[in-house]
């Protein structure tokens, strides 16, 4: 997985593959999204007979962005990413795959397709418009 920060060192993106994780013979949670975002993902392995426990999460105070964040993988096909600093300057660009996957924290971004590709999606909501939300550039 590789972090992409702007010149204050501030996380823009991550990205990489499901590939990234290790792989080991006993169950574990790892959750590589920085802890100070309000978009937390990880991946759960699972390698022998184990449940994950019923639960619910509960309300407590938590820190609120009020910008959009935005995780997508791709399920299918090939695309490409550009991704740009808060001032709308572009920092790199790089594909994903099949299984890759980005997490977009600050900045902009632009996703081009290579070809057909499936994407699956979720933000921080509520997501009212695109004209509330957005700014193309």
């Amino acid at each position: 997985m590789k972090e992409i920060k702007d010149e204050s060192n501030h996380i823009l993106a991550v990205y990489g593959h499901i590939s990234d994780t290790e792989e080991d013979n006993v169950n574990q949670y790892i959750f590589p999204s920085p802890v100070k975002e309000n978009l937390q993902w990880g991946f759960i392995q699972c390698r022998i007979d184990m449940t994950l426990k019923r639960h619910e999460h509960i309300s407590r105070p938590r820190p609120r962005k009020q910008k959009t964040q935005e995780f997508v993988q791709v399920l299918q096909g090939e695309v490409e990413v550009s991704i740009y600093n808060t001032k709308r300057e572009f920092i790199e660009k790089f594909r994903l795959f099949q299984g890759g996957f980005v997490c977009f924290y600050d900045g902009g971004h632009e996703l081009n397709c290579i070809g057909e590709f499936r994407l699956l999606e979720l933000k921080t909501g509520p997501f009212v418009s695109t004209s509330a939300d957005k700014v193309r550039y």
